[in-house]
């Protein structure tokens, strides 16, 4: 069983702060979406459908430099979406402000497993690329655990890691595989 969202837009994860240089990440009519909203409120967005509970490798992946951007979102090891752009892309989110489950309020969250998930503040080779994904697949195939995040649950990051002092909006440690009723 998926679990149903309540939010038309029901968030993942969102990194910098609410307005402009923000990265967001969410569930939206069957669809996964990687959004970033620049220094000049310009919105890049990427999508594509995801189908099932999962497991489900997604990895986003943006750069810019002075000849160009570069976007792609990759969903179970293929490229499901890329944008190529001629122009710059504006985009200095600070990566320090990070919720996950949430938007950048703790709001409109989605209901969702996660087994885990990193930044790496570079664009990464196709060698790891590869071993990011072949983990993936190795971590999926074992007994391990996962965090379940309701519509309510949200972590926020602090300098000694993901918090969430609120019982109330805590995730919750579940063993990995999820239960066939899950």
């Amino acid at each position: 069983m998926v679990p149903e969202q309540i939010h038309q837009k029901a968030f993942l994860a969102a990194y910098g702060s609410a307005d402009a240089d923000h990265i967001s990440t969410y569930l939206e009519n069957g669809d996964i979406v990687f959004e970033c909203r620049d220094s000049t409120q310009k919105v890049h967005r990427l999508s594509a459908p995801v189908m099932g509970l999962g497991p489900h490798y997604v990895r986003f992946e943006f750069a810019t430099d002075d000849s160009g951007a570069y976007m792609s979102l990759n969903v179970n090891n293929t490229e499901a979406d890329l944008r190529i752009s001629k122009s710059a892309l504006n985009l200095f989110p600070d990566t320090e402000l990070f919720t996950l489950g949430a938007d950048s309020r703790g709001g409109n969250g989605a209901h969702f497993y996660i087994e885990q998930h990193y930044f790496v503040g570079r664009t990464m080779n196709i060698a790891e690329k590869l071993g990011s994904f072949h983990y993936f697949q190795r971590m999926m195939s074992s007994a391990s655990r996962c965090l379940e995040f309701k519509p309510q649950s949200y972590a926020t990051r602090q300098p000694h890691g993901l918090v969430q002092d609120n019982e109330e909006f805590k995730p919750v440690l579940k063993a990995w595989p999820l239960p066939s009723e899950a």
